[in-house]
């Protein structure tokens, strides 16, 4: 019997009195008169074929890497990663995720062990700047694994698929704009997107308010990391130091909008009726909010299927000139803006 020897298609091929082809075979899905012994045997003994040997045999693996450069912690990337594995499956594709969390030697090493687990394409992101594409770049002149990248606000040499992010911030402005608002406060913003506004959420904030003739002091742009506390934080200053709300919140993004409602509600400031509020990412929480909020979206799905068409086209052996795509959000109307009379 096979208690004491190692499995191996070779061992349970003697067992079974057929060939290691046969065994090999049925294990593979291929119909056959002893396809169903053979699946029994192997699940009676647990056994697992070696995949990294098969991939050295094959062409592909049909195993797509992804590689997030942030935390994953935040809900909009952990979506994204949700929404990726959902269209590789579609495509008969198997994720292999990793993360790096803005460390660039583990970006490397996870990138090499894409690499020795001989993936057949990788997505990674965000890539946001030319800084950011260093070991990209690098990996890719030793490597003929195809790659794309997302997030992209540089025209990189490279695969990629992005989200207009400028576009997003218009949209947001133009809607409280249309509903009266008049004084609109930025909440959120990343220093970095002050050290280089182009292709940020600020240009678009920035132009909006310009084509509308609205005031954009520096107090209508506040700067800090955009997470859920530290909106919760940013409102509550703002209160303690007695100044007056306006009478809309473009958020960065839908955690920072959470955190400012919730500060909001502690202080019995009611959404929409004293302060209209819009978040950015369409996070599936934003539909439980109280009230659910209005947010710029529309476009995870879209960045999803966009990625993932373009990792199966390069697998499949379609080369072309590097492929960049610019997505468009989309306002998402809900309940956290009303309109206002206009002055």
């Amino acid at each position: 019997m096979l208690k004491n020897k190692s499995i191996t298609l070779a061992t349970m091929a003697e067992e079974l009195n057929v060939s290691p082809a046969t065994v090999s075979r049925a294990l593979n899905g291929k119909p056959g008169k002893n396809a169903e012994r053979i699946k029994k045997l192997a699940q009676e003994l647990n056994f697992t074929p070696n995949l990294t040997a098969r991939n050295l045999r094959k062409s592909s693996s049909h195993t797509v890497g992804v590689l997030i450069t942030r935390s994953i912690s935040t809900g909009w990337y952990s979506q994204l990663v949700c929404q990726l594995e959902q269209e590789l499956s579609g495509h008969n594709k198997t994720m292999q995720l990793s993360i790096s969390r803005h460390d660039s030697v583990k970006e490397l090493n996870c990138l090499e062990a894409f690499r020795g687990n001989r993936v057949d394409g990788i997505i990674i992101g965000p890539v946001f700047r030319y800084p950011d594409l260093y070991n990209i770049e690098e990996f890719s002149k030793s490597s003929n694994i195809p790659l794309v990248c997302f997030g992209c606000m540089d025209d990189l040499p490279i695969n990629y698929v992005t989200v207009d992010f400028q576009e997003g911030a218009r949209a947001a402005v133009s809607h409280f704009y249309e509903k009266g608002h008049r004084d609109i406060l930025y909440l959120g913003c990343p220093k970095e997107d002050i050290m280089r506004t182009t292709g940020t959420r600020l240009e678009g904030f920035s132009k909006a308010m310009d084509r509308y003739n609205l005031p954009l002091t520096p107090d209508k742009v506040i700067v800090f990391p955009p997470t859920r506390i530290n909106g919760w934080k940013l409102i509550k200053t703002i209160l303690a130091e007695n100044k007056k709300l306006p009478s809309a919140i473009f958020c960065h993004n839908d955690e920072v909008a959470f955190g400012a409602m919730l500060a909001l509600h502690q202080a019995g400031i009611k959404i929409p009726e004293d302060v209209s509020i819009i978040g950015y990412d369409d996070l599936s929480d934003c539909n439980l909010s109280m009230p659910p909020l209005t947010t710029i979206g529309g476009k995870m799905e879209a960045l999803s299927k966009e990625l993932v068409s373009i990792i199966t086209s390069q697998t499949s052996g379609l080369k072309s000139e590097w492929i960049k795509k610019i997505i468009k959000p989309r306002l998402i109307e809900r309940e956290s803006v009303m309109s206002v009379k206009k002055s």
